[in-house]
């Protein structure tokens, strides 16, 4: 009963076995109404014909012995099953044609006898003698002397044997042949019924599904169930208005992603392209003017603010992709040793003009990994480049690779100035990154944000420990590749 189509089946199925019950009742009621109104028309002179050619009374109107008797004999050739009967004029039974008769009734009702003599509209039924409840059709003549009714001749045109063998036929044959020609009308259009509804119902079957698959759920796995196609209609479609505004929702964050992102890159900009512009404009206006060591300068500063530039587009412009999903993870197998010593040389000699200590250190057991080699590169490079721009000359960079349960343990130390309590919080957050204007907030730049966003895509994350003063550490995890 799961099914619109079942649902509207068992329906019609009820429906008409009602209907075929009511109908049957009612045919049968008709019927026995029918036979009943012809048996009386055809029949409604009996009494009158008895009367006139029958002497029932003597001449003190007492039931004549011979006439009664005569009357009893004609009835049994012509038709057992009548019976009559002589009433006064106020219906109680004075004489009757059966000897034998078993009487319960000693009086006979006037009224349909009265709305017979009338011409009332037939069938009409009278007690019945025989009966202390039923009723029966009836012929009926009235006795007159000196132009007044003394009396009446009640013949009932159905006998007690007449209703017992109808009975008996209404209960076999009569029966079996109305039920079974119902029983079959009803089997042909329950089939039509069901037919019918399942071409109607198999086109929203159809639209459910579509709008299953539009809302990308399974309409029949929905919980709590739909008892039939339109419940999981309906459910189908809160399912894609609630799609809908999830998609509207994450468009809108993206978008307002997008509008922060651009006023990042503009307040990011700004500072180094500033100083760009000045130091070659102040180089144009007097470059005649200045001495070789002014010069040399002034384009030392224009290179390093372009490099600075650079370098900051290259971030935002990854951050961007990272924070729009538009970045996925390659995971596969590669061997993590490689990878660090590729990083660590890379920074070798501007550790060296620093005067910075760089030191290696992966152990065996860690050395393979699966992961997206690029970003894992990203996230090292973003690592190592903060470490040594913040550990004064003198100090140690520490990256160190171990086995830590199934995952492999990445941390990247240093002995630079450390980070402040209060920036902990925020450390990875881009708005606060983005800015540089303060220089208490020594750890500016958005390779920490990029890294971080770079984790969570292979499910980690980021841990920092640090103590202001003494240096920082980051590590994360990676999972680690079975061979």
């Amino acid at each position: 009963m799961n099914t619109l189509h079942s649902r509207l089946a068992l329906a019609l199925a009820l429906l008409l076995l009602v209907f075929g019950g009511a109908l049957y009742f009612i045919t049968r009621h008709a019927g026995e109404l029918y036979h009943e109104e012809v048996t009386q028309r055809l029949s409604s002179k009996v009494a009158m014909y008895i009367r006139d050619h029958l002497p029932l009374t003597d001449a003190a109107g007492a039931p004549d012995p011979v006439g009664m008797h005569a009357l009893f004999q004609m009835l049994m050739v012509v038709n057992p099953n009548v019976e009559a009967y002589l009433l006064d004029e106020r219906g109680q039974i004075y004489g009757h044609a059966q000897p034998d008769a078993k009487l319960v009734r000693r009086s006979v009702g006037l009224a349909p006898i009265r709305a017979f003599l009338a011409g009332a509209r037939l069938p009409l039924r009278a007690d019945d003698p025989k009966s202390a409840d039923a009723t029966r059709i009836f012929s009926v003549a009235p006795l007159k002397r000196n132009g007044a009714v003394t009396g009446y001749v009640y013949v009932v045109l159905t006998g007690e044997d007449q209703r017992n063998l109808a009975e008996q036929l209404a209960s076999g044959y009569s029966l079996a042949a109305l039920g079974g020609m119902l029983g079959s009308a009803l089997l042909l259009a329950m089939l039509a019924g069901f037919g019918l509804f399942f071409i109607l119902t198999r086109p929203l079957c159809a639209l459910t599904a579509e709008v299953g698959a539009l809302a990308g759920t399974d309409t029949k796995a929905a919980a709590p169930p739909a008892r039939d196609e339109i419940g999981r209609l309906t459910q189908a479609f809160h399912a894609m208005a609630t799609r809908i505004g999830e998609q509207i929702r994450t468009i809108q964050n993206k978008d307002k992603q997008r509008r922060d992102m651009v006023m990042a890159v503009s307040h990011d900009l700004r500072t180094p392209l500033t100083s760009l512009r000045g130091y070659l404009d102040l180089l144009e206006r007097k470059l005649d003017s200045l001495s070789e060591a002014d010069r040399l300068r002034y384009v030392g500063v224009a290179a390093r603010q372009s490099r600075k530039l650079c370098r900051l587009s290259d971030e935002l412009f990854q951050l961007a992709k990272l924070e729009c999903d538009e970045v996925q993870a390659n995971v596969e197998p590669f061997p993590l040793l490689d990878l660090i010593q590729d990083v660590v040389q890379k920074f070798e000699l501007i550790a060296k003009n620093r005067g910075v200590s760089l030191i290696a250190d992966v152990l065996p057991e860690a050395s393979q990994v699966r992961a997206d080699i690029g970003l894992i590169e990203r996230v090292l490079v973003n690592l190592l480049d903060n470490a040594l721009r913040h550990t004064p000359q003198g100090g140690s960079v520490h990256i160190r690779a171990g086995r830590d349960g199934s995952r492999v343990s990445v941390r990247v130390a240093d002995t630079g100035e450390g980070i402040a309590p209060e920036a902990l919080p925020r450390l990875f957050d881009r708005d606060y990154l983005a800015s540089r204007r303060d220089p208490t907030r020594p750890w500016g730049g958005l390779g920490l944000a990029i890294a971080r966003r770079i984790l969570r895509l292979h499910d980690s994350d980021m841990l920092v420990e640090s103590i202001q003063g003494q240096g920082a550490a980051f590590t994360f995890h990676l999972p680690l590749a079975t061979t």
